[in-house]
């Protein structure tokens, strides 16, 4: 099952720019901006780039985003839930993915590496 995304960023702005390209000077979407909370299907990763599709939330159904701008992420990737016996568990975690120059370990030292924070179920 493909990678879900959840956008957080863009709330002051309308939504996070979509555009029809993977490049940044590529034309926004005519159809606006992917709004706050929208979750998405990552179709294709390259870099900070992501091509999606809309699952969830209001905004063009496909386009290319920016997953992080600076210091800011923009859309975080969602781990999956689990089907069990009694029924599905939603996962009580949420993966963040830092910047591969981002110091994730406070030693000093750049390792690309994933980040997990427990978030309510």
């Amino acid at each position: 099952m493909p990678p879900l995304w959840e956008v957080i960023g863009g709330g002051d702005k309308g939504g996070i720019i979509v555009r029809t390209g993977q490049a940044l000077q590529s034309p926004e979407d005519l159809e606006g901006r992917l709004a706050l909370g929208a979750l998405v299907e990552e179709l294709q990763l390259i870099g900070d780039r992501l091509r999606y599709l809309l699952k969830k939330g209001q905004g063009p159904r496909s386009g290319w985003v920016t997953v992080k701008l600076k210091d800011r992420d923009l859309l975080v990737r969602k781990l999956q839930s689990h089907a069990t016996e009694n029924g599905t568990i939603s996962s009580a975690l949420e993966l963040m993915l830092p910047h591969p120059e981002q110091d994730v370990s406070g030693d000093g030292k750049k390792s690309p590496g994933r980040i997990y924070k427990v978030v309510s179920a």
